[in-house]
């Protein structure tokens, strides 16, 4: 009966402590908005050379842990900072949808621009990391939060978001 009693402990206790370790890699809406804005202030300092450290895939604006990263519009929805994608900074994505044929970008770059800041869902392939190497795997949904920042006239879209499932 003791053993049985051990050994029961034990489950729950690792199970617990799995619990913890996952849901620890679980990004929040909150650690969304406390990046934008880290990013945000940089760009509201420095403008266009803030644009390196968002893109920088080794930098402080991506956490692998959480899928959690920074990317950059402007006002017509040019990509100006990615640490994933540098292949498409500097194109328009203005009328790319997701697989539904949803146009997310115009959407998270309109309510920036019109609301200051918005939450918008669509969906994303969802990067994960292997050692050095990204690779993305699986589409989820992604709701992502866009803000409104300043420098010299420029504006800029911060965004980034949480995958769901």
């Amino acid at each position: 009966m003791k053993k049985k009693c051990f050994v029961v402990t034990v489950v729950i206790a690792l199970i617990a402590c799995l619990y913890g370790w996952t849901s620890a890699q679980e990004a929040t809406k909150q650690d969304v908005i406390s990046m934008v804005e880290k990013a945000g202030k940089l760009i509201e300092e420095k403008g266009d050379a803030a644009l390196v450290a968002i893109s920088d895939p080794r930098g402080e604006f991506i956490d692998r842990e959480k899928s959690l990263y920074v990317f950059v519009y402007d006002e017509n929805i040019v990509l100006l900072a990615h640490p994933y994608l540098s292949g498409l900074i500097g194109q328009s994505l203005k009328g790319k949808p997701d697989e539904q044929g949803r146009m997310f970008r115009d959407e998270i770059v309109g309510k920036a621009l019109t609301k200051g800041s918005g939450w918008t869902k669509y969906s994303y392939l969802k990067p994960v990391s292997t050692g050095k190497k990204i690779t993305y795997r699986v589409k989820y949904e992604k709701n992502t939060y866009g803000k409104l920042f300043k420098h010299g006239g420029k504006k800029y879209i911060v965004c980034s978001g949480i995958y769901e499932k």
